[in-house]
């Protein structure tokens, strides 16, 4: 196991930890009538692969010196999808409210992803061509 496996390991044994502490301390809460909860108590358990996205994106920020790199697109779209749907249940809104929310949440993917690829494209070779030799 390398470092960098051994490092994501680690993230990922934390971030399980957290999860079940704090789910672990929101039921103890409800059971002494602490927290009121809805039927849609069940929403917390999407904290779990919150956590996981969560720990993912600090990894890469951590990789990349800070800020959002292109590989953080689509864990950081997927830990807001979740985190919204699990708002939803959490507080018993309407879909038919709050389903614009979605198509502001694509919008924000996609300029992380239009911000990101400004300086991308395909590494030139020497010459200008692209690696492999010139394109017939």
């Amino acid at each position: 196991m390398n470092g960098q496996e051994h490092s994501r390991g680690q993230g990922n044994a934390k971030a399980s930890a957290f999860a079940l502490m704090i789910i672990g301390g929101v039921f103890l809460l409800r059971n002494l009538d602490l927290l009121p909860m809805h039927s849609n108590w069940w929403a917390l358990l999407l904290l779990v692969p919150l956590f996981f996205l969560g720990t993912r994106i600090r990894e890469l920020r951590a990789k990349h010196g800070g800020g959002i790199p292109p590989e953080a697109r689509g864990p950081l779209t997927g830990f807001l999808s979740i985190a919204l749907v699990m708002l939803i249940f959490l507080f018993n809104l309407d879909w038919g409210d709050v389903w614009p929310l979605f198509l502001i949440l694509v919008g924000v993917s996609f300029l992380f992803g239009a911000s990101s690829e400004k300086g991308a494209g395909p590494a030139a070779g020497p010459g200008g061509a692209p690696p492999g030799g010139p394109v017939p």
